[in-house]
């Protein structure tokens, strides 16, 4: 279970919008829990621990690899929470459609 939510009893004081923070603060507690997903898209030598890195070639450190010309990429829809791009936008051919896909990731 994500959050957990007990009985709060609070004085008559209290109005309905703290009560409301309460829970957004439950559901904040929640998500910073989670281990975000992170991507290195065309990594090249700069490989990350804690990220997908992602290249053309293989090498130690590299997790996938793929032509970031050939598109859809090999992810979900929202898969990542954090994407770094260095340095990719002048190797690809389709600039617009390569960040649709870092969007759509």
């Amino acid at each position: 279970m994500l959050f957990k939510h007990s009985p709060v009893i609070l004085p008559a004081t209290f109005s309905a919008p703290l009560l409301h923070l309460i829970h957004v603060q439950d559901f904040l507690n929640g998500l910073a829990s989670l281990p975000l997903m992170k991507l290195n898209l065309g990594c090249g030598k700069d490989m990350r621990p804690g990220y997908v890195n992602l290249d053309l070639f293989q090498r130690d450190g590299v997790d996938v690899i793929h032509d970031l010309n050939k598109t859809p990429y090999p992810f979900e829809d929202n898969q990542f929470d954090e994407i770094i791009a260095n340095n990719i936008l002048e190797h690809v051919y389709d600039v617009v459609k390569t960040l649709e896909e870092i969007y759509r990731i």
